[in-house]
């Protein structure tokens, strides 16, 4: 359907969808999950209007077709953070880059952006290190593009990678005035299996096993933390590493990938920014679902 201007939410599609070709209010949730997983209301729509919900039941991730990514809520306090994670979480450093949701195939890569933007061929360096850290597979995996300095590793602020969003010309002059690394956070898919119903650790596990690390590509730093003074201990190392802030991620058994637009939903990641200058603070309660 592209991008509406009518001021219709897509929730409010997938209402009148299950009404109009579904049993309502009990075919809602299979709606949600299958545009979830494809990302496409107008293929949702097609779909169920010629096969009905029993079509829509069959939804599984393509490779090369982006997946609806999952967001955070920003909470300043460590102790209510783990108190919404039953006293224990994983806590992952944020990295000040660019989100990149890529599908990697035996004929190529395609990398989508946070607002699932095709911007493949603006990063074939980081097209580069996926192939030689993740082989010929099948897999859609979540990460981190980061900015660094060529001399000393360090990482660099994302307004220098923001500066090779949409460049079409002198590509190999930017990558080598510009270059990056990737950390892979999170696993979606991977070789016919779809990992969005498991359990963050198990994603996790699943993710550790498939990535081999090399110069520029590795995984998220990650901590199992269990109490608030680990958390902030934590925290200020990841500021002191050139992050913005924190990650925190439910272990529990119902810790599954999912897009959700109800702040009641985000206990299972919880973005914890650094402390502005301005402000002094180890953070900002904001409303709302935000980005990674």
């Amino acid at each position: 359907l592209g991008r509406l201007r009518l001021g219709v939410a897509d929730m409010t599609i997938l209402d009148a969808l299950s009404q109009a070709f579904a049993s309502g209010k009990a075919s809602r949730t299979v709606l949600e999950q299958a545009y979830n997983r494809s990302s496409d209301l107008g293929l949702l729509s097609k779909r169920l209007a010629a096969g009905g919900i029993k079509e829509i039941e069959s939804f599984k991730i393509t490779v090369g077709i982006p997946v609806r990514p999952m967001l955070a809520e920003r909470l300043p306090d460590a102790k209510e953070i783990l108190e919404k994670m039953d006293g224990t979480a994983a806590a992952e450093y944020k990295y000040d880059g660019l989100r990149i949701q890529a599908h990697l195939s035996p004929e190529g890569i395609t990398m989508f952006s946070r607002r699932l933007e095709n911007i493949t061929e603006q990063f074939p360096d980081v097209q580069k290190l996926l192939k030689q850290g993740l082989g010929t597979g099948e897999i859609v995996l979540e990460g981190e593009t980061v900015p660094v300095d060529s001399a000393t590793g360090d990482l660099l602020p994302f307004q220098l990678v923001s500066q090779r969003r949409g460049r079409k010309y002198e590509l190999e002059k930017t990558i080598e005035e510009i270059p990056v690394a990737f950390f892979a956070f999170d696993l979606l898919f991977a070789n016919g299996t779809d990992y969005t119903g498991q359990p963050y650790p198990k994603r996790r596990g699943a993710l550790e096993k498939l990535v081999r690390s090399q110069y520029r590509l590795g995984l998220s730093r990650q901590m199992v933390v269990k109490s608030a003074e680990q958390l902030d201990d934590f925290m200020q190392q990841a500021i002191a590493d050139g992050c913005e802030g924190l990650m925190i991620k439910s272990v529990g058994p119902d810790s599954i990938y999912k897009h959700v637009q109800d702040s009641l939903q985000m206990r299972f990641w919880i973005h914890r920014r650094r402390p502005s200058k301005a402000s002094g603070g180890i953070g900002q309660v904001q409303g709302g679902p935000q980005a990674r």
